[in-house]
């Protein structure tokens, strides 16, 4: 668990200190540094490479861009460096990154105390991000590679969670059996193939099959057993042929 940070000579803060809890609300007016805070976890989590954080805090990267470290230097600083420490499961690590070279956009790492970032919870799939702002409703949804769904990298507005979800099928649907009894999931296809990759006699069945979960769906309809009724790729059976105008 995320336990603290400690920010100094990072935008707003000369020397500041958080403590986090199971659940932790970040309030205050505009220009107090909420976002700053966030920014500083982001800023980290973007820069994690192969060899953790050794090449340097990126500042303009996938989650935040807060341009060069003229910008992130605190205004009132008396050194050129500014750290970046983090208490998670009673460990400590302290990341500082000089800032000589004011327009660079990419800080080289001066000192660091502990974990040099592979092993951060911070870097681990158990840590999700997502802006204020949401993408509207589409017809197409953006796609990205699958380093970054294996790593539930979602984009910062959540714009590849569809591609997410329809990648994790298998392992969304078994966490989604956990909601039962108030959601309930049927997957009628058998098949993980392209239905054009399949032979003529496995044709045949999934269409057998996809005609049995339609007339569910409607029995469902008819009846009124549920609040909310999502129907998966309706257009896209209907387009291949596989669904009559009824």
């Amino acid at each position: 668990m995320l336990q603290s940070v400690e920010l100094t000579n990072f935008k707003c803060f000369q020397k500041q200190a958080f403590h986090f809890s199971s659940l932790t609300v970040l309030a205050g007016l505009n220009g107090m540094g909420k976002s700053s805070l966030l920014q500083s976890l982001l800023l980290l989590r973007q820069s994690n490479g192969e060899f953790g954080l050794k090449q340097g805090l990126k500042l303009n990267g996938a989650y935040v861009s807060p341009g060069s470290a003229l910008d992130v230097l605190y205004e009132k600083s008396e050194t050129d460096s500014l750290s970046i420490a983090i208490q998670e499961n009673d460990q400590l690590n302290r990341y500082q990154f000089s800032c000589a070279d004011s327009y660079s956009d990419s800080l080289p790492l001066e000192e660091y105390h502990g974990a040099v970032g592979k092993d951060s919870i911070l870097f681990s799939n158990h840590f999700a991000y997502l802006s204020a702002y949401r993408i509207a409703p589409s017809p197409i949804y953006r796609i990205t590679n699958e380093a970054n769904l294996e790593h539930r990298d979602f984009g910062v507005n959540g714009e590849f969670v569809i591609h997410y979800l329809k990648g994790k099928m298998e392992e969304e649907a078994q966490f989604m059996k956990k909601l039962e009894p108030e959601i309930k999931v049927f997957q009628f296809e058998k098949s993980d193939e392209c239905y054009e990759d399949l032979s003529e006699e496995e044709k045949k069945e999934e269409r057998l099959n996809i005609k049995n979960g339609v007339n569910f769906a409607r029995k469902v309809l008819q009846t009124g057993e549920c609040d909310l009724l999502i129907l998966d790729e309706m257009l896209g059976l209907a387009d291949a042929g596989l669904l009559e105008d009824d």
